[in-house]
């Protein structure tokens, strides 16, 4: 399981792309009238709820804003039920509404806002580490069932060359296109010299390691406010503050399973 008390939250970033609108499925006009205007309607009730997210996030606001957000929520629905193609570009329909939303906020309230949507960068970035890092543990597992004593893979790369994970999954970048045409050794030497999480584990016997054991955790950034660790018991925590430095200096140090984490 992954661990961390905001889990359950998914972040504002994350919440608001998924309030804007879905992936649009084929072309929009190929769709029934019935299914587009409900996809329309679709998106007009979670930009409603996006659009109260974002306006905790800047600390409330007053009734005269309040009042210019609603226009603005008229405004972005009107042009969409007038054209619905524009859910074909959802990223480029989210920019927008983000900052339009943001004009209407004065100083502090875009301070408030610019400090969480980072924050929510960070958290969404927090959560694929942790996604990947637990496809990480369970392609470990499945190598070392059939490795000679049960022993963990000499390096997250023999996985991606034998198959047991994509290439993708020890990366947090976007794949370049021409990884996908590479021969499995490459793509193998391509994860090594590209990978996102550092591995802990390699050659040790998976059956000997304590169940706190960290066997991979994600290379954190110089702004990072946390850290993500595999443990040999299958399980993700996605620590922060004073614990993410202090399990990181640990295993830096060579302390592994690190004392503090427990």
């Amino acid at each position: 399981m992954i661990s961390h008390p905001w889990f359950a939250r998914l972040s504002l970033l994350v919440s608001l792309t998924a309030c804007l609108a879905a992936p649009p499925a084929p072309a929009q006009e190929d769709k029934p009238g019935a299914e587009a205007a409900a996809e329309v309607e679709r998106f007009v009730t979670g930009m409603h709820r996006g659009f109260g997210q974002l306006a905790e996030a800047a600390g409330g606001l007053t009734e005269p804003q309040k009042a210019k957000v609603a226009a603005l929520e008229k405004s972005f629905a009107d042009r969409v039920r007038k054209d619905p193609a524009l859910l074909k570009k959802p990223a480029a329909l989210k920019g927008e509404m983000l900052t339009q939303f943001r004009e209407v906020l004065d100083a502090p309230q875009q301070k408030r806002f610019d400090d969480a949507m980072a924050g929510s960068h960070q958290r969404a970035a927090a959560l694929s580490a942790a996604t990947k890092l637990k496809q990480i543990g369970m392609g470990t597992i499945q190598y070392a069932q059939t490795a000679a004593g049960g022993a963990m893979p000499p390096d997250l790369g023999t996985l991606v060359a034998q198959g047991v994970i994509e290439a993708d999954v020890v990366t947090l970048k976007p794949l370049p296109p021409d990884v996908a045409k590479k021969s499995p050794k490459e793509r193998g030497d391509w994860a090594n010299a590209n990978g996102d999480f550092a591995y802990l584990a390699a050659g040790k016997a998976s059956a000997a390691l304590p169940f706190n054991f960290v066997v991979a955790h994600d290379k954190p950034a110089p702004d990072a406010r946390g850290l993500n660790v595999l443990q040999a018991d299958g399980s993700v925590q996605m620590l922060e503050g004073e614990k993410a430095k202090a399990v990181l200096a640990e295993l830096t140090a060579g302390k592994n399973p690190p004392p503090s984490l427990k």
